[in-house]
């Protein structure tokens, strides 16, 4: 079995698909595009690809919090309820390094930032893919070993 990719950058795993809305667009309007793509978050930009800098994520948790206020999403801009100034990485960090920041930070998204503008992200699904894939690689070459690795007793005959 060869592994599909090097996972040992970000910009190796990250997915470069990403939704993005203004800070003045509603909530709903995030709401509505989370559903349509099926995806847990929406970055907030300024700007026009390729140059859009990001200013805020709005996730499904920032929408559960909103309904719980009893809050209009139609009449919400998504900058009232954006994380502002998220954790980000560069798309040469090292995976571990991302990972290690999702669980210090406890969150499941990081925009991935290059010279100031988003060219990614990378979500605890693709940090999930990636154990997985590296898993199956161990147990792979585990397998195939003709017997197990052990010390050498250091019989003498």
């Amino acid at each position: 079995m060869v592994f599909k990719y090097s996972w040992r950058n970000v910009g190796n795993v990250m997915s470069t698909d990403v939704f993005t809305v203004s800070a003045e667009a509603s909530v709903r309007e995030a709401a509505s595009a989370m559903v349509e793509h099926d995806i847990g978050s929406v970055v907030v930009v300024e700007g026009k690809a390729p140059r859009r800098r990001v200013k805020g994520l709005v996730t499904d948790h920032s929408l559960l919090r909103l309904l719980a206020e009893r809050q209009d999403p139609a009449k919400v801009p998504v900058k009232g309820v954006m994380t502002p100034d998220p954790v980000t990485v560069h798309p040469r960090e090292d995976f571990m390094v991302a990972s290690a920041l999702m669980e210090s930070y406890k969150v499941k998204k990081l925009p991935v930032v290059e010279g100031g503008y988003l060219v990614g992200i990378i979500t605890q699904s693709d940090v999930a893919h990636v154990v997985n894939e590296l898993n199956k690689q161990y147990s792979f070459r585990l397998s195939t070993m003709d017997r197990p690795l052990r010390k050498n007793a250091g019989k003498q005959g």
